[in-house]
């Protein structure tokens, strides 16, 4: 298995997020689909840094099923309650890029960051283009290449590790070009 591992990369999506808002004040987190592996590993790395940052509090959470126009609806009647949100965490970009949607017709872009998962291309554009705070890059090229490397030294052999990971990458201004 070769990847960048899950609660590694939403450790540290939520400790941009919570950096992001000095570490006090209200996020909300779009989920993946309850009880799948992805949303529940995930979760995890959220509660993990949550836990160490006691003024943030988690106003709403809900799941939007990786599905961008749930995450839009889910994000319109959150908006619509008044409740003061400081910031979006989103378990992949797909409901990062619906939850975004729903803030800019808000016009509420520039009080509610969004955080994404995933460096799909199009959260990678909406970072270059200042949209999107960030996303983490969970280097599907280097997880391919690592991939046969293994394999490779596996028909060679050679000893391996049962479990091998690619770095997660934090996206956001200062390094989008690399990603683009």
């Amino acid at each position: 298995m070769t990847n960048c591992k899950v609660a590694s990369a939403s450790k540290l999506e939520m400790q941009k997020a919570v950096d992001a808002i000095g570490g006090k004040g209200n996020i909300v987190i779009i989920y993946g689909p309850m009880g799948s592996d992805a949303q529940l590993k995930r979760k995890a790395g959220y509660d993990e840094i949550l836990a160490q940052n006691p003024d943030v509090t988690v106003v709403y959470q809900e799941t939007a099923n990786w599905v961008t126009e749930e995450a839009l609806t889910l994000m319109e009647n959150w908006l619509s309650t008044g409740k003061e949100i400081n910031a979006v965490v989103s378990q992949n970009d797909s409901m990062a890029m619906g939850a975004l949607k729903a803030i800019e017709d808000a016009g509420k872009q520039a009080d509610i960051p969004v955080f994404g998962l995933d460096a799909v291309s199009d959260a990678v554009k909406a970072v270059a283009d200042g949209r999107l705070a960030g996303t983490v890059s969970q280097d599907a090229p280097g997880q391919g290449a690592l991939g046969v490397e293994t394999m490779v030294k596996v028909l060679n052999g050679e000893d391996v590790e049962p479990i091998n990971y690619t770095e997660c990458v934090w996206v956001n201004k200062d390094n989008v070009a690399d990603y683009q």
